[in-house]
């Protein structure tokens, strides 16, 4: 699975194939909806099967109902069921049934080194990130100068 190409499907079938051998599925970053945390085409998440319950500030891999897979963070979980949101997004998307989850981040290969949810910047971004939506992209915007 290196670096082909595959249809939602597919990836699909080759997710639940490795969880059923007890492994866990590698997948690159591609977009920009979890920037600052995951950069596009520069970091890698760690997906596995879900086996604890989803709670606010989870990331979760998912299928929207138009059958795009999307990984994106737990906003809140109600009766109605689950809100997402991108670490760079500020429109929260939902609620969606808990039968479109198909897998969780629970580590990541972030700048070339492991990062766990134990990690500082995760805490930071599962936490504070994830409670300041309304001035996300001011801040992303502010620090896009100041590196440019």
């Amino acid at each position: 699975m290196n670096n082909e190409l595959y249809s939602a499907d597919d990836f699909i079938k080759i997710l639940n194939n490795k969880f059923n051998n007890d492994e866990s599925v590698k997948l690159k970053i591609t977009g920009n909806s979890m920037v600052p945390l995951f950069v596009h085409k520069r970091d890698t998440v760690i997906l596995t099967p879900v086996t604890d319950d989803i709670k606010k500030g989870d990331i979760i891999f998912y299928r929207r109902k138009n059958g795009k897979c999307v990984l994106h963070r737990v906003k809140k979980v109600t009766t109605e069921g689950l809100y997402f949101v991108g670490d760079s997004q500020t429109r929260i998307e939902g609620p969606l049934d808990k039968s479109c989850i198909l897998a969780k981040c629970n580590s990541a290969i972030r700048k070339g080194r492991l990062i766990t949810e134990k990690n500082l910047i995760w805490h930071f971004f599962r936490i504070i990130w994830l409670n300041i939506i309304p001035v996300r992209l001011p801040i992303i915007r502010f620090i896009s100068k100041i590196k440019n």
